[in-house]
């Protein structure tokens, strides 16, 4: 389905109402196939999501401390080197949040 709307001219990188992407929503639930398929489309892996407190999915996928999904967005290109909205990059947050695990902080450095 989604790659049938995606070759139909569907934008890759709308947001919904809360301003995440689709490619956010994605990655929050976990749901690599479709990633996969945004991404193929142009989707920007490095687009600020959020109407609040825009950030990547990168910055969320440290901050929840979900090893798979960082890997998987660095894998594909992802910025670790881009601030979201409180001027933080993804290593800022490593530092500043003790509850993120060191392996976390390892796979940022590759």
């Amino acid at each position: 389905m989604v790659n049938t709307l995606l070759a139909s001219g569907a934008n890759p990188n709308t947001k919904d109402e809360e301003g995440r992407s689709i490619l956010y929503q994605a990655i929050l639930r976990e749901k690599y196939d479709i990633a996969d398929a945004l991404l193929a489309h142009g989707a920007d892996i490095n687009m600020l999501s959020g109407n609040e407190y825009p950030e990547t999915v990168l910055h969320f996928c440290v901050m929840k401390n979900r090893l798979e999904c960082d890997q998987y967005l660095i894998a594909h290109g992802a910025n670790k080197h881009l601030e979201d909205s409180f001027g933080y990059t993804v290593f800022d947050r490593v530092k500043t949040h003790k509850h993120i695990s060191k392996e976390i902080g390892e796979a940022l450095k590759k």
